[in-house]
C-alpha cells in the first residue's frame, strides 16, 4: 500500500516538475487513425473525432457520426485513455456535437482520473472552407486510500480541481483536378486556469497551436468511373468505393505555447482496397532536455464497412512521457450515409454538395433527409 501512493505521489511530482502545466491528458491525440498517423489532424476533416484537433473538420460531416476510442498501456501503474465524439448535421452546412475524453491511472490504493466534457458547433462558409468552435470543462480527482492503524479505519485523501476552455479552429479544402488538398489551423485549451480544491496553487491549462496540411486522391482524380470488382452495391454503392480507394498524406505542427520547442507529426494513408486502409507515421518532439525525447514510428489498421469504421493503432510515446507500447482502437457509426445514397442524395463528388438532416428518429434508425440546392 505504501509503494502505491510512494509511486503515486512521485508521478505527481515528476509531472509537475517536467511541465508548467495541469490537466496534461488534453495533450494525448486521441482517435486510432489520427494516432496510427503519429498524431496529425489540424488538416483532416469529415470525422466526428477530428473535434479533437480542429472543431472545423466535423464541419465537412454530411451525415450523423459517432465513435469511441479505448486504449491501455501496461505501465509501470496501469493506465487506460478514452474518448468519445458524436456530431450531427441540424441544416445546410451547421453541425452539433458533444465529445469527452480522460484517463485514469493507478492502483487500489491510490488513483487519478482527468477528464472533460464538451459541446461542438461547425459551419461550412462554402462548398470548400469550415470553422468551428469547442466550450469544454476539464476537471481532475486524485483519491489517495490508506489504513488508519491508530484509529483503525480507512481514510481517503481527495484533490479535485476545474478549469473551462475553448477551441477554435479552420479548415480550407479545396477540390482540384489532382486530388484535394487540405490545410487547418486550431488553437485549443485556452480557458482558465486549474483550481485545485484543497489549496492555494494553480496551474494553466495547456493551450496550444495546430497547424496541419495534407493531401488526398482518390480513384476518381485518375479517371477511373468504374471498379475493376464487383461487390453489392446496397453494401457497398460504387460511388462510395470510388471516393474511399486512394491515399492520403499529412503534416502537423503543434507547439504547447509552454513548452521550449513544437512537435512535428508526419503520417500517411494507403488504401490498397476501399475498405481497408494500411497507416503509418513518425512522430518527433523535444522539450529541450534529451530524456524528455518522444517520438518514433507509429502504424496501424482500418477496417471500413460503408457506415462502421473499426480502427487499430500500436504507439509507444504519443501520450505526455515515454511509455511503453500502446494499442488503440477506435470504432466509429455513420448513422446516415447508407440512406442518403440510397436516396441518390450522394453521387460522385458528394463532399461538395451538402445536406440537411430534418429530423431523426435514432430508436428505428431512420432519417428524413432532405436535399438542399
Amino acid at each position: 500500500m505504501k509503494s502505491a501512493i510512494t509511486i503515486g505521489l512521485l508521478l505527481i511530482v515528476a509531472i509537475a516538475s517536467a511541465q508548467e502545466y495541469g490537466s496534461l491528458f488534453l495533450t494525448v491525440y486521441p482517435g486510432a487513425r489520427q494516432s496510427a498517423m503519429a498524431g496529425v489532424g489540424a488538416a483532416m476533416a469529415g470525422t466526428a473525432d477530428g473535434v479533437f484537433y480542429n472543431p472545423a473538420g466535423p464541419a465537412f460531416l454530411e451525415c450523423p457520426e459517432a465513435g469511441i476510442e479505448i486504449s491501455h498501456i501496461p505501465w509501470m501503474l496501469p493506465t487506460d485513455y478514452w474518448s468519445a465524439a458524436g456530431v450531427v448535421p441540424l441544416r445546410r452546412s451547421l453541425n452539433v456535437g458533444l465529445f469527452t475524453s480522460g484517463d485514469h491511472m493507478g492502483s487500489d490504493e491510490w488513483s487519478w482520473y482527468e477528464w472533460e466534457v464538451g459541446a461542438t458547433v461547425s459551419a461550412r462558409i462554402s462548398d470548400w472552407l469550415g470553422f468551428g468552435l469547442n466550450l469544454e470543462s476539464q476537471r481532475l480527482r486524485d483519491v489517495m486510500r490508506g489504513w488508519d492503524f491508530e484509529h483503525e479505519s480507512t481514510y481517503n485523501v481527495v484533490t479535485t480541481a476545474s478549469a473551462v476552455a475553448a477551441d477554435a479552429g479552420v479548415l480550407a479544402r479545396p477540390h482540384t483536378c489532382l486530388g484535394i488538398p487540405s490545410m487547418g489551423v486550431s488553437v485549443r485549451n485556452v480557458g482558465t486556469r486549474l483550481k485545485y480544491s484543497n489549496q492555494t496553487a494553480t496551474a494553466p491549462l495547456p493551450a496550444l497551436l495546430d497547424a496541419g496540411v495534407g493531401w488526398t486522391v482518390t480513384a476518381r482524380d485518375f479517371g477511373l468511373g468504374s471498379l475493376p470488382f464487383s461487390l453489392p452495391e446496397r453494401l457497398f454503392p460504387t460511388d462510395w468505393l470510388l471516393d474511399n480507394w486512394g491515399a492520403s498524406v499529412f503534416y502537423d505542427f503543434r507547439k504547447v505555447f509552454l513548452d521550449d520547442y513544437p512537435s512535428h507529426q508526419v503520417g500517411g494513408e494507403i488504401r490498397p482496397l476501399p475498405f481497408l486502409a494500411a497507416r503509418a507515421g513518425w512522430f518527433s518532439s523535444n522539450n529541450g532536455n534529451a530524456s524528455d525525447t518522444r517520438g518514433g514510428l507509429t502504424w496501424g489498421l482500418g477496417l471500413d464497412l460503408h457506415f462502421v469504421r473499426i480502427d487499430f493503432c500500436e504507439d509507444r510515446n504519443l501520450f505526455y512521457m515515454n511509455m511503453r507500447r500502446n494499442y488503440r482502437f477506435s470504432f466509429a457509426l455513420n448513422i446516415g450515409e447508407p440512406l442518403l445514397r440510397q436516396r441518390g442524395l450522394l453521387g460522385p463528388g458528394h463532399a461538395q454538395r451538402r445536406y440537411s438532416a430534418t429530423s431523426a428518429d435514432i430508436s428505428d434508425c431512420r432519417l428524413q433527409i432532405r436535399g438542399l440546392p
